[in-house]
């Protein structure tokens, strides 16, 4: 399988990993860089695994639900709270507030990945 992404661990930190087994309901993620760091997790969980691809800026937007680092190994789930321009670069920088409180600003987009929210249990999300 070894498709790359972070997943959620019990102290609710994403971490970088891989599926290393998938069956119609579970998820078995191995950790990179923690021996025996396995993560199982339910298939549908759209929260608790983030695909490892970087976002186009065009989509962060403030109110974004995504996951941020600030350190490159623990990432943590948040919301874009401010987005600003340096006038220098051109480049834009992100405010995000983290769920578990605090907030940082994140230089870089290599730094953030969009994270799908929960799915409701009962709740279709199909529109009328």
């Amino acid at each position: 399988m070894s498709t790359i992404l972070f997943v959620r661990g019990k102290d609710e930190v994403y971490r970088k990993g891989f599926v290393s087994s998938k069956t119609y309901s579970k998820m078995v993620i191995r950790i990179y860089g923690e021996s025996g760091g396995l993560v199982i997790v339910d298939a549908n969980d759209s929260a608790a695994v983030v695909p490892d691809i970087v976002p186009d800026p065009v989509s962060l937007t403030v109110g974004r639900t995504v996951i941020a680092t600030y350190d490159t190994f623990f990432w943590e789930a948040g919301n874009i709270v401010e987005i600003k321009k340096l006038d220098e670069t051109g480049q834009y920088i992100y405010r995000v507030r983290f769920i578990s409180g605090g907030d940082t600003w994140v230089f870089n987009v290599n730094y953030i990945r969009i994270l799908m929210t929960r799915k409701v249990k009962g709740v279709s999300s199909r529109q009328p």
